[in-house]
């Protein structure tokens, strides 16, 4: 009797081994939960971590394609960045590549699972003050209703996700005064292009955040200077976005079949591991309970019970299915690589006017952002000098 309270226990625990649970929101519960945000805050979603450690053999038996995660980590990073701007809670959501992109609210994100029925995200946010106030990670597994319910067919499988994200910052931010973000924002832009004019507007503490010391005048040349170019470089992040919406239009519609045909795989090879270890379980208990009833009846002097031999024989044969089911899980792994082969991503050079010029910047995002923050600088120093000069006169 104890081993069959062992047994039940055990077949339970494995049926429930993963069932991810998230809170999640619709759009109309996202806006009443940020009623109380007045002020139109920015966010900057980095590119997501594709979580490509190691080499390609690791990413193998992990069932990694790395063209697939490449594209996944801008892919996710645009869905949050659509997940914002639906709430029409804050002013602009930008994508950028890894860096330093100041912004009112920064966001990063690494993919930890992705097989198209499970999605872990870990992610981390911090608002201009640098204070984290996000380090967790994120599970979604995705229903099988959802691909049969026809009000979903414009939908994102993984939009649960990306609005659970969007309600813990938007939480956040109820607790919290927003105008004193947005200006320790402006100042800690300020101080990183003019150190010596703005580098006691905020007071740097020993756990690293910052909070206001003092703000300059409205009328103080080098602030307005320093908050035109912000409103530029916005402008610049702002055009950008066009690269990352064109690339995702071009794999848009491939994702979404691979993102459709993995779910049925990845079910597929989560049932067959977890039939393979209810199995093996239950043959380990056959084979125990077995060997337990063949000492009860060898003691009582029943030689003649035959159940002690079909024990053992289904043990074995229980095994066996377990065996079979892991090299149909192998299987499955090979067909999801075999699916997401084909995905890749080109960028496009980007061309911004500024002050009646035609900037065109080329190569990689971070690149281009690289070399228009570079611009920038450059720009900031020679309105500077122009200024000191209209002093000196």
């Amino acid at each position: 009797m104890q081993i069959l309270r062992y047994f039940i226990l055990l077949t339970f625990l494995v049926s429930c081994a993963f069932t991810p649970t998230l809170t999640s929101y619709s759009y109309s519960e996202l806006s009443s939960l940020g009623a109380n945000i007045s002020a139109s805050l920015d966010v900057n979603i980095e590119e997501f971590d594709p979580g490509l450690d190691g080499d390609s053999d690791t990413w193998k038996a992990k069932g990694i394609w790395p063209e697939l995660r490449r594209t996944e980590s801008r892919r996710f990073a645009y869905k949050l960045k659509e997940a914002f701007e639906k709430t029409n809670l804050f002013g602009n959501a930008f994508i950028t590549p890894k860096g330093d992109y100041l912004a009112d609210i920064v966001i990063e994100g690494s993919i930890i699972v992705s097989n198209g029925e499970d999605l872990h995200l870990q992610i981390s946010a911090k608002d201009s003050s640098n204070r984290s106030f996000i380090n967790k990670t994120y599970k979604h597994r995705v229903k099988e209703e959802f691909y049969s319910n026809q009000r979903n067919k414009d939908s994102d499988a993984y939009d649960p996700l990306m609005r659970a994200i969007v309600g813990d910052v938007i939480k956040h931010l109820s607790r919290n005064d927003l105008q004193s973000i947005s200006k320790i924002t402006e100042l800690r832009y300020a101080t990183q292009l003019n150190q010596e004019n703005f580098s006691d507007s905020l007071k740097l503490s020993s756990r690293g955040t910052y909070s206001l010391n003092f703000i300059p005048a409205s009328d103080d040349p080098d602030f307005i200077n320093a908050q035109n170019i912000r409103s530029k470089d916005l402008n610049f992040r702002d055009q950008i976005q066009s690269q990352y919406k064109g690339f995702l239009s071009q794999v848009d519609s491939d994702y979404r079949i691979w993102q459709k045909e993995a779910f049925k795989i990845s079910k597929r090879k989560r049932e067959a591991e977890q039939a393979a270890t209810g199995a093996a379980i239950a043959g380990v208990f056959l084979a125990i309970a077995s060997a337990y009833a063949a000492s009860e009846s060898y003691s009582s002097g029943n030689y003649y019970d035959t159940g002690p031999v079909w024990g053992t024989l289904g043990a074995a044969a229980l095994i066996s299915q377990s065996m079979e089911s892991k090299d149909e899980a192998k299987r499955l792994t090979a067909n999801i690589n075999q699916i997401s082969a084909s995905l890749d991503s080109q960028v496009a050079p980007t061309v911004i006017e500024f002050e009646g010029k035609a900037l065109k910047f080329e190569g990689t995002i971070e690149s281009q952002f690289k070399n228009w923050k570079a611009y920038l600088n450059d720009y900031f120093e020679e309105q500077n000098k122009i200024n000191k000069e209209i002093e000196v006169l």
